[in-house]
């Protein structure tokens, strides 16, 4: 009788173990893959920003906008 308990014991650490090392296997695998693929494809890049705007100071941002700002991003532009 004690030997079945011994033996149901291993049987269990045995299984237990097999189960932590599936698990990380798998665990593995999905890291691995994960690291593989790019959730990003070639093509144009775009920004986008909000801006807010404290009330009546709209035209003096849309002037930064056609002046300085327009001309900084055309010199980076052309830059590279």
């Amino acid at each position: 009788m004690h030997f079945i308990q011994r033996k149901e014991k291993s049987m269990r650490k045995q299984r237990a173990l097999a189960t932590c090392l599936g698990v990380c296997l798998l665990l593995l695998g999905a890291s691995v893959y994960a690291q593989m693929v790019r959730p990003t494809h070639s093509g144009t890049v775009w920004e986008l920003s909000f801006i807010h705007v404290k009330p009546g100071m709209g035209t003096a941002y849309d002037k930064y906008l056609a002046s300085d700002w327009k001309k900084q991003e055309e010199a980076l532009k052309t830059a590279g």
